[in-house]
């Protein structure tokens, strides 16, 4: 495992809040969550917690078609003025933040952390982390300062990804992932969860083709995610990207 980064925590742009239940920027939507995070520690604009929200989670090994419908997903949904969360891991997620960012909007995504809120794991998207909070982002975890990347941290962390979220979408996840966490946790919550469909026989779209086996929505479009939510926008892409 590489080292984890350190965030500086005395500059002034990076300063830490700490939310307990009775903050009055504790995120409505966990208050209706059976165990609420007590605590939570995030660094950023906490007005962002007022924006709807999408989780765009997958695989960190993710294949560069999957990595680039994740950035445009990311980007259209953040066009909406919606927020995209996800968990800041390699791959997909690293995605679905810079796709948020791309579109140019104030407080476009949060991102979950699997450490405390002055680690940055993996390493190098340190900058990455620094350029959410710059754009009225958030870093957020419910894990105390300098808690190291363990695998016992990540459950935790998908679980404030799905509770965050109005709805999970899985780009691609092998079946034994913590993408599918994310996904078993959403649909406990009673959040939507939509997946990816990929090619037959990836072992990386192992995953989603269960959720859409197991009732998920088929994702193709960002439309077909505002179709789960009765809204039908249409995509500001008007050249329809498809998956594959």
């Amino acid at each position: 495992m590489q080292t984890p980064a350190y965030v500086d925590p005395d500059k002034d742009s990076y300063s830490v809040s700490r939310l307990t239940l009775s903050h009055p920027n504790y995120p409505a939507v966990l208050c209706t969550l059976f165990d609420p995070p007590a605590l939570l520690y995030a660094q950023g604009d906490l007005r962002i917690f007022d924006k709807p929200a999408v989780a765009i989670v997958g695989s960190r090994r993710c294949s560069a078609s999957a990595s680039a419908l994740a950035f445009d997903l990311a980007r259209e949904v953040a066009s909406r003025g919606w927020c995209v969360v996800s968990g800041l891991a390699r791959g997909i997620d690293t995605a679905a933040h810079q796709g948020a960012l791309a579109a140019g909007v104030p407080g476009s995504t949060i991102a979950v952390l699997g450490t405390g809120i002055d680690v940055v794991y993996p390493p190098e998207n340190t900058a990455l982390a620094r350029s959410i909070v710059d754009a009225d982002g958030l870093l957020l975890t419910a894990l105390a300062p300098g808690s190291p990347p363990l695998a016992r941290h990540f459950p935790q962390r998908n679980r404030l990804v799905a509770g965050l979220s109005r709805a999970a979408v899985i780009v691609q996840a092998a079946r034994a992932s913590g993408s599918m966490i994310t996904a078993r946790l959403a649909t406990e919550m009673g959040r939507d969860v939509l997946a990816v469909p990929g090619r037959a026989g990836d072992p990386l779209s192992a995953g989603t083709h269960d959720l859409i086996r197991q009732g998920a929505g088929l994702l193709e479009t960002v439309d077909d995610l505002w179709a789960a939510f009765g809204l039908y926008h249409q995509s500001t892409d008007q050249s329809d990207k498809k998956t594959r």
